[in-house]
């Protein structure tokens, strides 16, 4: 490749260096090397190295060789000036002697630049002066460096400073020459001034202990250090003179011998790599690297030079081209700016279907508390729109729009921007000139060209802040110039072609320019009010994040105008955008109401374990008058089924619920909300609290415009619980009542069905006032209408209330044709023809309307048939059976009595776990339970593998229970349970069958079980819940391979209380 040949005036910077190795460094670090030149001054015995560092062309002299000192560098100097005439900034680099002091850590390979302090202009000659007796008076004076190259060293100690200065990818490229190598240089040592140097060129025979011990540098990066530098004739190696001298002129940081020669008549900086520390120990291996360091530094000093200077020149070019810019502004015309402003072809709203506030659809915007605080507030504020569809989300702002403008027309502002589909590309340009655009129809008409001209004047003062600052190579982000704004700086600007420079000034400003501009002139226009709608911000493909940044910027400043400015975002869920608009007030579409859902979650476990209606029967009921009274009537109305213990009310009501839909065409589209009460199922399944939360939660499940009705309101001011990481609404069980009974006035055109089976086993408390909730909301409902089924046994709170409900059913009244077919099934089973109609009969009769009775009278019977009786056996049989429940129960009971000793013993543990467990218990458990020896006095290890081997099989249950006990299956878990609520009932009776009998089933002797069994799993006196633990080794309880430990350690865990004590509250 050629090397470029220029004139001698072409070059501006003199290099002077004194030995072979600095200039071999400065040829290295050279952008680009010129030819050299070709006419030579006969007189001229220097050789010159040209070449280029950044926009400097530079010329490089090296004394001759041998001589050194002050006199040559003048020498040198003064013919480089003379040859190259053009030269402005002189530099003198090379190697120096380094001063190491206590404030000044100067090392091998450091740098040290010569700069003004004290007396001194940055360098001082210290050899120069009158000798007096005992004395030596230094005389004399040395310029101080140009300020271009002190100004550019500021900006190197600041770069340096900071961790961003270039100096060590400059020393880079000296890697492939190992002579510069620092690793080769040696090892760096400092040793006490006064103790000489011993031996030849190295240390290696120096006393070791003369060593002055400094810290370890954390890096190896090198440090540049500024002050003063002595300069004379002579080489100072001697480290108690080079200390005194440095004493007496202040504190020298280096030795040195060209520079006192040339600093006035040739103004330069010297910059010296520190090679050793100008004492006897003096040597050269360090002089490479030091030579390398030195250049590195001069050519970043030159950088940083170049930068200021051409930012300098840029700088009078931007004010000039300003000034004419201001003059082209001041001309522009209204009509020809709206012209060139890109708002061809956008989005606009939609006004040609008006939407209906009161739609359903809509009610997650309009009905909720957000945008009607956002749209009645008299003060500024934000909100964020975030929904699935985007048709009706632009329906939604074109609303906004289409209202604001009709509100706004003699006292606002409507600003509206809808992002165009993702085929096309938003950028802010077309966002900001929709906005002044409308801005300026919007305006008075003498306001029109002032808005236009402010905008304009904003735009040019960024555009040339932009192309000033660009020179200073520091530009925060913002984007290079491109070709059409270079020419249009650079360039002079014809009057005729004003209209294309305001376009290309439109054209090419950056985002944050039109941003700046946008608002200089929004804030022209003060109107009292202003609404601005942006839809659609997750179409933006491209730069969405930049974009989003901006409008929030944007929304944040239209907050700090005198005006009240209403501002609606909206965009399709993304999750980008949520993060980003974190801090503004943001609706979701059905985000809440869910969450809502959430808390009022309740498993009511009893629904699926009630028993399917026998086929065909119940049916009578869609055809009943009073069903037909409590349906037909477009009012809201209550419906008691009631039912003696037994009958199937809670078959039937399973069976309505299950069937009204699909029974009833006009109840196809309504809200179906259902709770069944239980008894056995524990306290929880008869709380009323939790009946409340399982019918809200189904009503607002399936409505979700009575989340906008008042539940929203309700729903945020509940208490918030952790769980799981995430808060969770903990429901006051007043604000439960009242949200129910806000279907009085809710406008819902669906119909409400409420279905609650098992009053008679909900909570003794408040029972009565739950039903006059209810009658309530019947007799009360204005809009919607409310059909409330209630089934039970006849308890005060009804009985006394009958004459108000709307609707009676008494259900034994109404089943003996099921009842019919409900024998007839056990009976086509049984080998007695000749009696089966005398059988079927005597069955319907007296069961009473008892279903439970005929389901255990044929149970029995075919128990007896199999054993093979003749018919007239089997129908005295039947007829020897009790006719009622408790005789019944009481004939189970005394069939049992007649098992082995195992049998009872395990029969009364499972009635006694059972009965008094707080709540359902899992078949394992209770058959771990059984796995537990009776007799306290057998040798038991709950550790010991064996344990597993003494767990009986499920079907012990049914064996040993003697049919009171039932196993279900829910959701793939099965749990046991009394076969019914009245035989819990039967068990547990004061002063009945039982209590006389060996099942008694008190409270103390089910707490006896549980003590007797506690010491057996070696608990101890006082159960600590570390013992218990999902990483336990062998002869620790795990709850996981021991589920009975379950039910004990929860108590037990949280009370930190003996196991009997925690086992009594579980009880209780």
């Amino acid at each position: 490749m050629s090397r470029p040949k220029l004139r001698p005036e072409s070059y501006t910077v003199g290099w002077v260096c004194a030995l072979p190795i600095e200039l071999a460094a400065a040829h290295q670090i050279l952008d680009e090397e010129h030819h050299p030149l070709s006419i030579q001054d006969p007189n001229e015995t220097n050789p010159y190295t040209l070449g280029r560092i950044d926009k400097y062309n530079v010329v490089i002299a090296s004394l001759p060789a041998g001589h050194i000192g002050t006199t040559s560098a003048t020498f040198v100097a003064a013919r480089m000036q003379l040859r190259f005439p053009s030269i402005r900034v002189g530099l003198l680099v090379g190697i120096g002697g380094g001063v190491p002091n206590s404030k000044t850590d100067i090392r091998l390979g450091d740098v040290v630049i010569s700069r003004p302090e004290k007396q001194y202009g940055g360098v001082v000659q210290y050899d120069l002066g009158k000798t007096w007796p005992c004395r030596f008076e230094r005389t004399g004076s040395l310029n101080s460096p140009p300020d271009i190259l002190l100004n550019a060293l500021s900006k190197l100690q600041s770069h340096n400073t900071g961790g961003i200065s270039n100096v060590a990818n400059h020393l880079s490229k000296f890697r492939h020459l190992p002579e510069f190598s620092r690793e080769n240089a040696g090892p760096d040592i400092l040793f006490e001034p006064n103790y000489q140097h011993h031996g030849g060129d190295t240390c290696e025979t120096c006393d070791t202990e003369r060593q002055i011990r400094r810290d370890c540098r954390g890096n190896r990066e090198i440090a540049i250090h500024c002050g003063t530098i002595a300069s004379g004739n002579s080489v100072m190696r001697d480290g108690q003179s080079r200390d005194r001298i440095s004493q007496e002129l202040g504190g020298v940081l280096c030795f040195e011998m060209e520079a006192a020669g040339l600093m006035n008549s040739f103004p330069c900086l010297v910059i010296r790599g520190i090679c050793d520390y100008a004492d006897s120990h003096k040597n050269k291996a360090w002089q490479p690297y030091a030579s390398a360091a030195a250049a590195v530094c001069a050519k970043e000093i030159l950088l940083i030079a170049a930068a200021n200077q051409a930012a300098e020149t840029r700088r009078a070019l931007g004010v000039t081209f300003s000034e004419r810019l201001q003059s082209l502004i001041e001309r522009v015309n209204l009509d020809s700016f709206l012209q060139m402003l890109s708002v061809k072809d956008e989005e606009q709203p939609e006004f040609k279907d008006p939407i209906d506030c009161n739609d359903p659809g809509f009610y997650w915007i309009f009905k909720n508390i957000d945008f009607k605080a956002w749209e009645r507030s008299s003060h500024s504020r934000k909100l964020f729109l975030s929904g699935p569809s985007d048709s009706t989300l632009r329906k939604v702002s074109s609303h906004v729009v289409q209202q604001g403008t009709a509100s706004l027309t003699q006292s606002g502002c409507v600003l509206y921007f809808f992002c165009p589909p993702l085929v096309k590309e938003t950028t802010t340009a077309k966002l900001v000139h929709s906005f002044l655009h409308q801005t300026i129809s919007w305006s008075r008409t003498q306001t029109k060209l002032s808005i236009v001209k402010v905008f304009l004047h904003a735009l040019r003062e960024k555009l040339v802040e932009r192309f000033s600052e660009q020179s200073e190579n520091v530009v925060e982000k913002r984007p290079q110039l491109s070709p059409k704004l270079q020419a249009m700086f650079n360039g002079p600007t014809k009057s005729e072609d004003h209209l294309q420079t305001i376009k290309t000034m439109l054209e090419e400003a950056s985002n944050n320019e039109q941003w700046a501009a946008s608002k200089a002139a929004l804030g022209m226009e003060q109107e009292p009010k202003m609404l601005v709608v942006i839809h659609g911000l997750s179409d933006m493909e491209r730069h969405k994040n930049d974009f989003t940044k901006e409008v929030l910027e944007f929304a944040e400043f239209l907050k700090t105008r005198k005006s009240t400015v209403k501002i609606l975002l909206t965009s399709r869920p993304q999750a980008d955008l949520k993060e980003a608009f974190a801090t503004v007030p943001c609706i979701e579409y059905d985000k809440e109401r869910k969450e809502c859902l959430t808390s009022l979650r309740f498993d009511n476990s009893r629904y699926d374990k009630i028993a399917e209606e026998h086929q065909g029967s119940l049916e009578w009921i869609w055809t009943h008058d009073q069903y037909q009274k409590w349906l037909d009537v477009s009012a809201s109305r209550l419906l008691y089924l009631q039912g003696k213990p037994g009958s199937g009310k809670s078959t039937l009501t399973k069976y309505f619920t299950k069937c009204l839909l699909q029974r009833e065409p006009n109840v196809q589209s309504a809200i179906v909300a259902k709770f069944f009460y239980s008894y056995r199922e524990g306290e929880a399944q008869r709380s009323h609290y939790n009946m409340l939360r399982s019918v809200l939660y189904h009503i607002l499940d399936q409505d979700e415009t009575f989340f906008y009705h008042c539940f929203q309101h309700e729903y945020r001011c509940q208490p918030q619980l952790y769980n799981d990481g995430s808060e969770i609404a903990k429901w006051k069980y007043g604000s439960l009542k009242k949200l129910l009974l806000s279907l009085r006035d809710h406008t819902v055109t669906k119909r409400v069905y409420l279905i609650i089976d098992a009053v008679d086993e909900s909570d003794d408390d408040e029972r009565r006032e739950i039903l006059d909730l209810l009658l309530k909301i019947c007799s009360e409902t204005k809009e919607c209408v409310v059909k409330t089924f209630v089934a039970s046994r006849p308890v005060a709170a009804l009985e006394r209330r009958i004459s108000e409900f709307h609707s009676f059913i008494r259900l034994q009244d109404e089943t003996q044709s099921d009842i019919f077919h409900f024998a007839d099934f056990f009976l086509q089973q049984v080998e007695f023809p000749n009696f089966r109609e005398q059988a079927r009969t005597y069955m319907v009769e007296n069961a009473n309307g008892v279903f439970l009775w005929v389901k255990l009278v044929g149970q029995e019977l075919l128990a007896y048939d199999e054993q093979g009786w003749a018919q007239e056996d089997v129908f005295d049989f039947l007829k020897s059976l009790p006719t009622e429940l408790d005789k019944f129960y009481q004939l189970m009971l005394e069939k049992m009595s007649g098992r082995t000793q195992k049998e009872n013993s395990d029969g009364i543990k499972m009635f006694r776990f059972v009965l008094f467990a707080c709540r359902p218990l899992a078949v394992w458990e209770l058959l771990h339970a059984l796995g537990i020896p009776d007799d306290r006095e057998t040798t038991f290890n709950v550790s010991d593998e064996l344990f597993h081997r003494r767990v009986p099989q499920e079907r012990r249950i049914a064996h040993c229970s003697g049919n009171f006990l039932e196993v279900k299956q829910r959701d793939g878990k099965a749990t046991v349970q009394a076969m019914h609520q009245t035989v819990r009932e039967f068990f547990l009776r004061p002063h009945g069958y039982v209590e006389v009998s060996k099942f008694r089933m008190v409270r103390s002797c089910a707490l006896q079980t549980w003590k007797q069994d506690l010491p057996m799993y070696k608990l101890g006196p006082h159960y600590n819940y570390t013992v218990v633990s999902s990483t336990s080794t062998k002869g620790l309880w795990q709850p996981m391979l021991y589920p009975i430990l379950d039910i004990i350690s929860i108590a037990a865990m949280r009370m930190h209380m003996s196991g009997v004590l925690a086992l009594s509250l579980l009880m209780n």
